[in-house]
C-alpha cells in the first residue's frame, strides 16, 4: 500500500491552521470593551471615573477618549483599565473604550454617557445700596437653577445669616458691607457671590444721659448734649404736658443743643426734650426725659395750738 506523506502534511498544516484559527476567533469574542462609572452624573469640577469591565485580559491596552461640548476632547492612550478627570462644562459627554492585545481590537462607544449638571446663577436687586445707619436694605433674589430646581439658600449680610431667597436686612453701625450668597440646586450644585457691597454711614448718637437727674420745680434744667461724633449739631423741640410751664422757647436755638430751662409744676411730672443730633449728613432724634418734681406743701388748721419750745 502507497501512503501520500505529501497530502498527509498538507491535510496536519491545515488542521493546524484552522486550530490557530479558531484560538483568535475565541479569544477575540472574548475581549470587550464594555464600561460603568460610579459617578456619571455630578456637578461641575468634579472627579469623573471609568472603569473597564473585563479587566482580564493581561496584556492589554486601554484607551479612552471623551468627547462634550464646545469642541471638548480629552484621550487616555494606552493607559490602564480605568481613569480619572475632572469636567467643568455642563453638558452631555461621549466615552470610547478602545481595548486591544496588539492582535484583536475592540470598540465600544456610549454617547451621553456623562452628564454635568449645571450650577445656579445669582441675581439679586438690592435697595438702597447706600445710606445713614439704621439702614434697612431689601434684598429680591431671581436666581435660576441651571439644572434641576432651586433647593436651599443661605445668606449674611451684617454678620446675620438668612435662609429665604428673598430678605430684608437692618445695618446699625456704619462701615462697607458685602452681603454673600450660596445658591443650591436639587442635584446639589452650589454658587457663592457676593452681591452688591452696602455703604453705611454711621448716625450720631447721644452719649449724654437720656435720663437726667430730676429736679424740683422751680429749678432750672441745665443740659450740653453730646455724642459718638465729633463735630454733632444739636437741636431740640420741647414737649410740656398738662400743668407745667417753662422759661424759654419750645424749640432751640443755635447748634449746641444746650438747655437751660426753669421747669414749674404744681404735680411731679415729665418734660420730654426731643434731641436732634446730625452729623455727617445724618441724623437721629432720641428724647432726653427729666422728671420735675412737685415742692412739698405745708398745711396749718386754723384753731390748732402749737407748741413753741423757749
Amino acid at each position: 500500500m502507497r501512503v501520500d506523506f505529501s497530502t498527509m502534511k498538507i491535510r496536519s498544516l491545515g488542521i493546524m491552521l484552522l486550530i490557530i484559527l479558531s484560538s483568535f476567533v475565541s479569544f477575540s469574542q472574548l475581549l470587550n470593551a464594555s464600561f460603568t462609572s460610579p459617578d456619571a452624573t455630578q456637578c461641575p469640577d468634579n472627579l469623573f471615573t471609568l472603569d473597564a469591565t473585563n479587566i482580564t485580559y493581561g496584556n492589554s491596552n486601554y484607551s479612552w477618549l471623551i468627547t462634550g461640548p464646545s469642541s471638548f476632547s480629552q484621550s487616555f492612550n494606552n493607559v490602564g483599565s480605568s481613569v480619572a478627570f475632572p469636567l467643568a462644562t455642563p453638558g452631555s459627554y461621549t466615552v470610547k473604550l478602545t481595548v486591544t492585545d496588539g492582535v484583536t481590537t475592540t470598540v465600544n462607544t456610549q454617547t451621553n454617557f456623562i452628564q454635568v449638571y449645571s450650577k445656579p446663577t445669582i441675581s439679586y436687586s438690592v435697595t438702597p445700596t447706600s445710606g445713614c445707619s439704621p439702614l434697612l436694605v431689601t434684598f429680591n433674589g431671581s436666581c435660576t437653577p441651571g439644572s434641576g430646581t432651586l433647593s436651599t439658600f443661605q445668606a449674611n449680610a451684617g454678620g446675620t445669616s438668612y435662609s429665604t431667597e428673598d430678605f430684608t436686612h437692618t445695618f446699625t453701625t456704619g462701615g462697607t458691607f458685602t452681603p454673600t450668597v450660596t445658591v443650591t440646586n436639587s442635584f446639589g450644585c452650589f454658587t457663592t457671590g457676593n452681591l452688591t457691597p452696602i455703604t453705611v454711614t454711621a448716625s450720631p448718637s447721644l452719649t449724654s444721659p437720656l435720663n437726667p437727674n430730676s429736679i424740683c420745680s422751680g429749678s432750672t434744667f441745665n443740659y450740653t448734649p453730646t455724642s459718638t461724633i465729633a463735630g454733632t449739631t444739636y437741636s431740640w423741640v420741647r414737649t410740656l404736658p398738662s400743668g407745667v410751664t417753662a422759661s424759654g422757647s419750645s424749640t432751640s436755638t443755635g447748634t449746641t443743643g444746650v438747655i437751660s430751662q426753669t421747669l414749674t409744676s404744681a404735680t411731679t411730672q415729665q418734660v420730654t426734650y426731643a434731641m436732634t443730633a446730625t452729623a455727617n449728613g445724618c441724623s437721629r432724634t432720641q428724647n432726653v426725659v427729666v422728671t420735675v418734681r412737685a415742692l412739698p406743701t405745708v398745711s396749718i388748721t386754723r384753731g390748732a395750738t402749737l407748741a413753741i419750745c423757749t
